[in-house]
């Protein structure tokens, strides 16, 4: 099982790792649902974790729905994070229709390849889940990180156990929404899945 622990900054890095975490998620203001790290906290995350690094790429807060100067600032960014051998970035973006930005995160696979990439949470916004998922699998997305439209996994086992067995040899799963490391053995018997992200997945990391 593969635990991923969602950190501000590498000192919660840190302390995830102490406590048990496979790898973490690196951002900034987690109030407002998680943004970029600085490049600096990303280069000292690297420099003393020992464990995988995945970097959130995300401009702003609000919406997923981005204006070409943000995408080129994303698309710099990714260059910027590929040049210091991040692992693996998480990123997602979407249009006005409730659809996944399809030849924007065909560019982004392009430049951040082979870096892994990761679909996030916006994911649970589409209109068609399904139908997103076809198409993170057909522009080469490694991951996408979900609650299964719920705001709690605990509210979507039956929808997500589908989505894996019908996708699962395509794409990885990653179970997010309200895991913590209390709940998560719970989950995990009713889910099966491989990996589980949350704030809380190791315990508490603001120390």
């Amino acid at each position: 099982m593969i635990k991923e622990a969602c950190c501000e900054g590498f000192t919660e890095g840190i302390n995830a790792e102490a406590l048990g975490a496979n790898r973490i998620e690196l951002c900034s203001n987690l109030a407002v649902g998680g943004l970029s790290p600085s490049f600096n906290e990303v280069k000292e995350a690297l420099k003393f974790l020992n464990i995988p690094v995945f970097v959130m790429v995300r401009p702003r807060e609000w919406n997923f729905i981005y204006s070409k100067k943000e995408k080129e600032l994303i698309i710099q960014e990714i260059r910027n994070l590929k040049n210091i051998k991040v692992e693996g970035i998480v990123i997602g973006s979407l249009n006005n229709k409730g659809e996944i930005d399809t030849e924007f995160m065909k560019e982004v696979v392009k430049i951040a390849k082979p870096m892994n990439i990761t679909f996030h949470k916006a994911i649970d916004e589409v209109k068609d889940y399904n139908k997103e998922i076809e198409k993170l699998i057909e522009i080469g997305i490694d991951r996408v990180l979900t609650s299964g439209k719920k705001e709690k996994v605990e509210d979507s086992i039956g929808f997500l156990k589908t989505i894996n067995r019908l996708y699962g040899d395509k794409i990885k799963l990653i179970a997010a929404g309200k895991i913590t490391k209390d709940n998560l053995e719970s989950i995990n018997r009713k889910l099966e899945f491989e990996e589980y992200h949350g704030k809380l997945i190791v315990g508490y990391i603001k120390k």
